[in-house]
């Protein structure tokens, strides 16, 4: 089987970002934030880390911290990340979307640079940004903040994407990116993970109307009303007709027979007037 790069394999957390050139699609966060090595971010209740999430089972001396400017998403909306290191570091972010796809976010060919330095940082950088690209569900990031550099988990100039595919596999990439961190003394990195969700449902579309109605009045009242030659009643009628065209006829004894075609609009009323004519 062929092995990722680790500059790869950092990129399934971002699993829900359509990469290109210029836009990141394919995003939406939400989330809460979590240094792993002491427990997950505070999130709500029923939230527990994945099992495709890299959990620092000890307290290391690296502290960090993930989140995004919203909790969630619509299709096409653009995402900032903010994230917090206690110290100089490199980090590493990534995601897996709602189909459990991974991607390496950052480093990118766009913001290689990965060393930050204590404190707060914003993500995208200049010149390129996260936009949602879907599909719908729960996404989670990972991020990934250590003393040394992983050379790895670096992006490299031999990646085509700039947001590199690191597999649909997140428990292949989970093992594989652990392999690469032995080289690292525990508690020299940590990690902290956040989840967000993409879409909100559609509401399903309202049931079509199938039917409309009828008024039929007439001149003089009391006249027997057929509709596609079915006796319905004697004017005035209020009847529900299905939708479409219909033969509405009214006749009277010394009456000459009034017929008219009628289309009857879905969920509306059509009012019906015969003025009848002696013979």
């Amino acid at each position: 089987m062929r092995r990722w790069p680790i500059a790869l394999l950092l990129a399934w957390v971002l699993v829900g970002l359509a990469w290109t050139a210029w836009v990141v699609p394919g995003y939406a966060i939400e989330g809460g934030e979590g240094a792993d090595q002491v427990a997950p971010a505070p999130v709500a209740p029923e939230r527990v880390a994945p099992e495709s999430i890299i959990v620092q089972p000890k307290p290391g001396d690296v502290k960090v911290y993930i989140d995004t400017d919203r909790r969630s998403y619509d299709i096409g909306d653009t995402v900032e990340i903010r994230f917090r290191v206690s110290e100089p570091s490199y980090v590493y972010i990534y995601n897996q979307d709602a189909r459990g796809t991974v991607r390496l976010i950052f480093p990118n060919r766009f913001d290689r640079d990965n060393h930050v330095g204590a404190g707060e940082h914003w993500l995208p950088g200049a010149g390129y940004r996260f936009r949602v690209e879907g599909p719908g569900g729960t996404e989670y990031l990972q991020i990934l903040a250590t003393r040394s550099r992983v050379s790895r988990l670096d992006w490299s100039d031999s990646m085509r994407d700039p947001f590199p595919l690191l597999g649909d596999d997140p428990l292949r990439v989970k093992e594989e990116v652990r392999g690469f961190l032995r080289v690292v003394p525990e508690r020299e990195w940590s990690s902290a993970w956040t989840w967000f969700e993409v879409g909100r449902p559609s509401p399903p579309p309202p049931p079509r109307q199938r039917t409309g109605w009828v008024r039929v009045n007439s001149e003089p009242p009391w006249v027997p009303v057929y509709v596609d030659g079915r006796y319905l009643g004697t004017t005035p009628l209020r009847e529900e007709l299905g939708v479409g065209g219909h033969w509405v006829e009214v006749r009277a004894d010394g009456y000459r027979t009034a017929r008219r075609w009628v289309y009857v609009q879905p969920g509306q009323l059509t009012p019906v007037f015969f003025q009848l004519e002696p013979q």
